[in-house]
């Protein structure tokens, strides 16, 4: 050490409290706190050697080490031994690290750990820019969320702690609760818990597995978009197709281009360019080069159309749409029914049995079209006084908030067409005749305690006059001398003049 003013900086340094008197104006240089046991600086070499629970901060950053090497004309600090850095909420430790004050660049090796309130990082060697926050690892790291089992592992990985969002790329695997992602390149917004991938990318969650060559999940709401020879597989079926949207809550599925659906449990093909699949509406829907191809009893029915509807519960029991007015009927509104129509045919009516498919497609794309206008169009009074409305009423209207628009548009565009479709084959005919409901009227006492069995029976004793207004039919209903059997006699939009008069000559035969 040499003599005079290197002396008197020494002196400084080993005192209690200690600041470097060319540093206190400037954030560029480095400015030490309490703590250091020794230090020595060397003109010559521009070097400041500090040993012993080193303390300093530099360029916004606070720094804890056993040991440090401050080279201050090159603005470059090498910290050793229990190095902690700390920057705003974040905290980094290592074995040692180097600091570049003119690039503002941090390396950190050995057992390298980053910290904040939401999540830690553990890799064998990281660099950080302070500037932009960003830190890098290349040769494998972990990040975990706190608080849950929230993970990611890969071989390189880029991540932003001020905003949240990382990339990853090489052997990327991602875990939380259940679901597993492996990929080959993954982005993930940590604020929405979403995750973007690219390269040939599978996704496990309990007994579903979706295969792509890109797109994202969101693995907080359990929806995602896949693309590129995409598939999806469950306990009952699997789903090959261009791009495939999938929507656990909803339990809802839509795929495009190129469908493939091979389901081994009721032993069915689906052929399509679009597919659209609601567990909770109990339906399939194909279009565009629709093929359904069903196998029964060794023999195989083949079913083409522009468009099919499937209902999931009638697969199972190996039927392929009906008509819905008379299904769940009960006996005595069946009876009393036919009874009226064999009166009118007795009295010179001519009357022709149809089965028209257009009826039944109607009906189940309105399941798509009328919540989401019912939610639309009383969402305000629904939400400002919710308890105002029956529960499960309440709930049914809601469910419309989850159907997108896309969906609803599309919806839209397949009822409009099924109305011209049907408008068409009843051409020639007077009037539509069906029962008004299938059902008696339940006791009410049971349908309060049992929310099951209301839904099934509100849905059953409004399903056929709700045909009537899918189809956009004007309509009205009779009495039949059999109590609670209504005879309902539809005709075209706009035609109320004449359902009214043929209505009055039908009530005066049945009664």
């Amino acid at each position: 050490m040499k003599k005079g003013r290197n002396y008197i900086k020494t002196a400084l340094f080993m005192s209690a409290f200690f600041l470097m008197s060319n540093v206190l104006s400037q954030n560029d240089v480095l400015k030490l706190l309490p703590g250091s046991k020794k230090a020595n600086y060397y003109e010559s070499n521009d070097l400041l050697k500090l040993e012993g629970n080193v303390h300093f901060e530099y360029q916004g950053n606070t720094m804890y080490c056993d040991s440090a090497y401050y080279f201050e004309k090159r603005k470059i600090v090498h910290a050793y031994g229990k190095v902690h850095i700390i920057k705003e909420r974040i905290n980094m430790f290592c074995d040692s690290a180097f600091f570049n004050g003119e690039s503002e660049r941090a390396k950190l090796w050995g057992n390298v750990r980053v910290r904040d309130l939401d999540y830690r990082l553990t890799t064998d060697s990281l660099e950080y820019i302070s500037a932009s926050g960003r830190a890098i690892y290349r040769n494998y790291g972990t990040i975990r969320k706190n608080g849950s089992n929230e993970k990611i592992v890969s071989k390189i990985g880029y991540f932003y702690p001020e905003s949240k969002n990382y990339f990853f790329s090489d052997s990327v695997v991602y875990t939380n609760d259940g679901i597993r992602i492996t990929t080959d390149t993954l982005s993930y917004e940590y604020n929405n818990q979403k995750t973007i991938f690219n390269g040939k990318t599978h996704i496990r969650k309990d007994s579903m597995t979706m295969i792509c060559n890109y797109g994202w999940y969101d693995t907080k709401l359990n929806k995602g978009y896949l693309h590129g020879d995409a598939s999806y597989e469950d306990s009952s079926q699997i789903l090959y197709a261009d791009t495939i949207r999938y929507d656990e809550k909803i339990q809802q599925i839509i795929a495009k281009k190129d469908v493939h659906l091979i389901n081994e449990k009721n032993n069915f093909v689906l052929h399509s360019n679009f597919l659209y699949s609601s567990d909770s509406l109990n339906l399939t829907y194909i279009t565009d080069c629709a093929l359904a191809k069903l196998v029964q009893n060794k023999d195989t029915i083949f079913l083409h159309g522009d468009s099919l509807f499937i209902r999931n519960d009638s697969i199972e029991k190996k039927k392929i749409i009906k008509n819905m007015f008379f299904e769940n009927i009960d006996s005595e509104i069946n009876d009393g029914f036919y009874s009226a129509i064999e009166r009118i045919i007795k009295n010179g009516a001519k009357v022709e049995y149809k089965s028209i498919s257009e009826i039944d497609n109607a009906l189940e794309i309105s399941k798509i079209v009328f919540p989401a206008e019912a939610y639309g169009m009383w969402q305000q009074e629904i939400e400002k006084s919710p308890e105002k409305m029956f529960a499960p009423i309440r709930e049914r209207f809601r469910s419309g908030q989850h159907i997108l628009a896309h969906d609803y548009v599309f919806s839209l565009q397949q009822l409009f067409e099924f109305r011209m479709s049907f408008l068409k084959k009843i051409m020639g005919f007077d009037a539509i005749l069906a029962p008004t409901s299938p059902i008696k009227p339940p006791r009410i006492t049971k349908l309060i305690d049992d929310h099951d069995l209301f839904t099934e029976k509100n849905l059953l004793a409004l399903r056929n006059t709700r045909i009537a207004n899918s189809l956009n039919l004007c309509a009205l209903t009779l009495p039949t001398e059999t109590d609670f059997s209504g005879l309902m006699i539809m005709g075209p939009p706009n035609n109320e003049l004449d359902l009214m008069s043929i209505g009055l000559t039908i009530e005066k035969i049945i009664q």
